[in-house]
């Protein structure tokens, strides 16, 4: 990480949003679940195609490429910003569960021969890379992972970086599915993620700002680490029929963003505290336009 806040607060102007959950297809749908015009229905993760992947990589792309494409795709063009001109920041709890379950698989067998394409597909990554090179983007790619701590670490990052660089920055923050038997020790039963384009100056199609800082958290406080294992594991049908609107961030841990995107949606202004690191909380002032 490049810097810590100042004690005055880091800030940046939110210009576009992506959202992609069970049930919940884009931000317009989940615009309307999150103000109550429309109600929450769980269901399974509905991935979109990533269609800016030459065809070859289009068929092979995993659940995390389609989902992170996804994001990208959706939060730049709803803040009308050339997807090849914003600099990113990825980030994720988990790797690709399906991928390294398979890895997992082909290791067990007597030849232990591995895929090459599940090889490059094991990285952290991954998912930054597809999306760079479909989007012919060459501005920095940064990919971080802090556990369940990772929406407000990569939120803390982007912030950092538009405030160094005055220029706008994508975020998107994303998990998906472990099969069994690592579901049950990491019960993620479905994918999720949380797309934003952040600036350092206000446009146009600004809808909030957003003003983060950190501070100490109580060490009676339960911290973000470990926080979703509190979570049953079950099977995958059955923790998605669990699902409500207000206990997706404890099944997902990229949607710990969501309590930003509700006062974001409902034009709330309000203070957000998101667990970060132990001892450490990143508190997220979100200021309507």
């Amino acid at each position: 990480m490049k810097s810590q806040p100042r004690s005055n607060g880091l800030s940046a102007w939110l210009e576009g949003v992506s959202l992609i959950a069970p049930g919940i297809a884009n931000w317009d749908s989940g615009v309307g679940i999150l103000r109550g015009s429309q109600p929450y229905q769980a269901a399974a993760c509905v991935l979109p195609m990533p269609d800016l992947l030459p065809p070859a990589e289009r068929r092979r792309a995993s659940r995390v490429v389609k989902l992170c494409v996804g994001l990208a795709i959706q939060a730049s063009a709803a803040a009308q910003r050339a997807a090849s001109e914003l600099a990113c920041v990825f980030c994720s709890s988990n790797a690709d569960g399906h991928n390294i379950h398979a890895i997992f698989e082909s290791l067990t067998q007597a030849d232990r021969l591995i895929s090459p394409t599940r090889f490059t597909n094991s990285v952290h990554n991954a998912a930054a890379a597809n999306w760079t090179i479909a989007a012919r983007c060459t501005q920095s790619s940064q990919v971080l992972c802090a556990f369940d701590a990772s929406f407000a670490a990569g939120l803390l990052e982007a912030m950092v970086q538009v405030h160094a660089e005055h220029s706008p920055v994508l975020m998107v923050a994303y998990d998906s599915e472990y099969p069994e038997p690592l579901y049950s020790w990491r019960p993620i039963p479905d994918a999720g993620g949380i797309g934003l384009v952040l600036s350092s100056t206000r446009t146009s199609r600004a809808c909030a700002e957003l003003r983060l800082q950190l501070e100490p958290e109580p060490p009676s406080a339960v911290g973000a680490c470990g926080r979703h294992h509190t979570v049953t594991p079950g099977t995958h049908q059955q923790a998605v029929a669990d699902m409500t609107l207000a206990n997706l961030s404890h099944y997902i841990p990229a949607l710990e963003g969501m309590a930003v995107l509700n006062a974001v949606a409902n034009r709330l202004s309000a203070p957000i505290r998101l667990p970060y690191l132990p001892g450490q909380a990143v508190v997220v002032e979100v200021r309507s336009c």
